[in-house]
């Protein structure tokens, strides 16, 4: 657990994991040797990139006074996007898989840290961020039940 941040830190924080997951995305589609793979991949990047413009346009001041948190959950990247499960020959539903893992981490990210806020609005953003973290998890759940269906 870190000790101490705001929730301007905590966004700007949370756009820098989700700027890695992009470049991790970049990294992807040029080394993977399966087409399929590579299609996956792409998909899940521009999903990606469309989702993160709700992020990137959050104004925490729109949510009244910035707040500061004791012991906010770890931000550690390491812990969020695991680079090494992913191999040039992985497979379309291992990516998949990873990149569920990560939604699902950053959703209860959010959630920990809408139950460490006292100001109503603030809670509210960060339950709406986690919200829409989930209904994205949703959307990869699906994306993973369409593969294995096949």
């Amino acid at each position: 657990m870190e000790t101490y941040h705001n929730m301007k830190q905590l966004l700007r924080i949370v756009i820098g994991w989700e700027n890695q997951l992009t470049n991790f995305y970049n990294r992807a589609e040029k080394a993977l040797e399966s087409e399929k793979s590579k299609e996956i991949v792409a998909l899940l990047k521009q999903n990606h990139v469309n989702n993160m413009q709700y992020v990137e346009e959050i104004r925490v001041e729109n949510y009244g006074k910035d707040e500061w948190i004791q012991y906010t959950p770890d931000c550690n990247i390491r812990n969020l996007i695991p680079t090494d499960k992913i191999k040039c020959e992985s497979k379309p539903i291992e990516i998949i898989k990873c990149i569920l893992n990560y939604e699902l981490k950053i959703e209860a990210f959010y959630s920990s840290v809408a139950d460490l806020i006292l100001s109503r609005e603030m809670k509210e953003l960060f339950e709406s961020l986690a919200a829409y973290k989930g209904r994205q998890a949703i959307e990869i759940k699906r994306l993973i039940d369409s593969i294995e269906y096949i």
